[in-house]
């Protein structure tokens, strides 16, 4: 089994507006990466959900659903437990520039980071 592919915020914003600083970046990712296993979280969909509410909330809503969908990509959902770690890991790292989302951990085996 290939290496499943992380798809984050960054990737995703860039992927669905055309007006986006990384949109080509992210269609020419998405056709390089077009046949393996995806991996993401609830987590960047409220990221995503956040950052295109005033002008892509049908494709965001879309894309979520596909995604949900979709034998070929996992979604890790959001727990209290995850949460904690999340939280835990952030106040331990105050020298790290990264959100709150960016310190869930996922423990899935082999993962690739796009960036």
């Amino acid at each position: 089994m290939s290496n499943k592919i992380f798809v984050d915020t960054l990737f995703i914003v860039g992927l669905l507006n055309k007006r986006d600083q990384y949109h080509q970046k992210a269609l020419e990712l998405s056709q390089q990466f077009n046949r393996h296993p995806l991996i993401t979280t609830d987590a960047i969909f409220l990221e995503v959900g956040n950052a295109l509410s005033s002008s892509h909330k049908n494709q965001v809503v879309e894309f979520i659903e596909t995604f949900l969908e979709s034998d070929e990509v996992e979604v890790i959902r959001l727990t209290s437990d995850l949460f904690e770690q999340a939280l835990t890991l952030y106040r331990q790292h105050q020298d790290k520039s990264w959100g709150l989302v960016d310190y869930f951990p996922i423990n899935r085996g082999k993962i690739l980071l796009i960036c």
